[in-house]
């Protein structure tokens, strides 16, 4: 079991992450899923656990201007960055689909591009991946990309890496929420809301599923402060 060191996060979760586990965070615009998969890939690497973060949808540099324009009492990024601890890395696997419409991807591209990224980062046992949606766009058949995806998972899981994807919601409400074709195939399924209350909006956080560990059932507000993700969750008996 592997701490997301998020307190509140980790009571949701049972104690934490399992070994070798792969995880969906899911959520709608906004809601903040880039900024919480960043905070735990920060975490884990300030604890000695090597970690990576591929960007597919935007530049490295953006992620990480934004980043730090949030957390803004997180001070060590640059410094875990260049001590190897941390690698953010920007993927052109998106640029190139839509740059050359005349090539067809094909699930060996992708697994050639995460080999290349694995073996120049070997120590890497957390890896970040934002997100699938860019996956979606390059297998748009549902068939190619289910199995995409089980393949990237099963390449991660031999080379024993924790994988955390972000994929995007058409919808911010856990009212509306639909379970989409890759809800099926993690092992931990994390969902962020922005519920509408009295024209506010509240964000919630809940572990659909979780493999290994006895979670709660519960969805439970959260908070994006300088110091990084808050989750509030009380401590089950």
């Amino acid at each position: 079991m592997i701490s997301t060191g998020i307190e509140g996060l980790d009571r949701l979760l049972g104690g934490g992450i399992p070994e070798n586990n792969q995880v969906l965070l899911s959520g709608g615009p906004g809601a903040g899923k880039t900024l919480l998969a960043f905070n735990i890939a920060y975490n884990l690497s300030k604890k000695g656990i090597n970690s990576g973060f591929i960007c597919l949808d935007e530049e490295s540099s953006m992620l990480l201007r934004n980043v730090k324009a949030t957390f803004t009492n997180i001070k060590d990024i640059d410094d875990l960055i260049n001590s190897k601890k941390l690698a953010v890395i920007k993927s052109d696997i998106y640029s190139k689909a839509i740059q050359n419409t005349e090539h067809i991807y094909k699930i060996n591209d992708i697994i050639g591009e995460l080999t290349s990224i694995i073996s120049s980062n070997r120590d890497i046992r957390f890896l970040v991946i934002d997100s699938l949606t860019t996956l979606r766009f390059i297998f748009a058949e549902d068939r190619e990309f289910r199995k995409a995806l089980v393949t990237i998972l099963s390449f991660i899981r031999r080379n024993n890496i924790i994988g955390l994807f972000t994929s995007e919601m058409y919808t911010s409400e856990r009212k509306d929420l639909r379970f989409n074709e890759e809800f099926f195939i993690f092992d931990d399924i994390l969902t962020m809301y922005l519920n509408t209350e009295s024209n506010r909006r509240m964000p919630l956080i809940e572990v659909i599923k979780s493999r290994g560990t006895r979670h709660q059932w519960v969805a439970v507000p959260y908070e994006i402060t300088p110091f990084g993700v808050n989750v509030i969750a009380e401590q089950e008996d």
